[in-house]
């Protein structure tokens, strides 16, 4: 007698494994690593880009949205298969300080007066711009330095702004400076 025997390939489930959960805050290292239920190989896909190198790596990501995927192929014993999942890094909070005459605070000073106006990123990286009344005075790598004359009466607005980055939220800070 002849039998014919059929054996069919057995399931496998692959995982996305992500260390630390998201969302996270930019600043913090991601870990992406995949896992074969069968122990199949697998190709670690971020974003449609093959990142096997970045398996089980801590990795500085920028803030964004990450499509992470993880493919197993097929043997004669297993059938491959894949899991995507999104995972998100949030923009981190800039920080940017304004110093009226070396304080963070408003101000009082007579006419004709030169006082410093500074401005100082505390979080971010890249340039900052200091207004006076809304006109630009300073535009350029923190900190700055501005030794500035107010030769006329009445009430100043003065900010320090951080515009908004891939990694960073936009933040600002305003004093007022009186001259009398």
């Amino acid at each position: 007698a002849i039998y014919f025997l059929s054996v069919s390939q057995a399931s496998t489930t692959t995982s996305v494994l992500v260390n630390p959960p998201g969302p996270i805050t930019y600043g913090t290292n991601s870990n992406f690593s995949c896992l074969n239920s069968a122990g199949l190989s697998t190709i670690l896909y971020v974003n449609g880009t093959n990142k096997d190198s970045e398996k089980n790596i801590n990795v500085l990501r920028a803030a964004g949205t990450y499509l992470v995927n993880c493919t197993s192929s097929d043997n004669q014993n297993y059938t491959g298969n894949s899991q995507q999942v999104s995972y998100i890094i949030n923009k981190a909070s800039s920080l940017i300080y304004l110093y009226v005459n070396g304080l963070r605070n408003n101000a009082t000073i007579s006419k004709n007066q030169e006082i410093y106006i500074n401005g100082s990123l505390q979080t971010g990286t890249g340039e900052i711009l200091v207004y006076k009344n809304g006109s630009l005075i300073y535009q350029g790598s923190s900190p700055s330095s501005n030794l500035t004359n107010f030769s006329t009466l009445g009430m100043y607005n003065l900010s320090a702004v951080y515009s908004e980055t891939k990694n960073y939220s936009f933040s600002f800070e305003t004093w007022w400076v009186n001259v009398v």
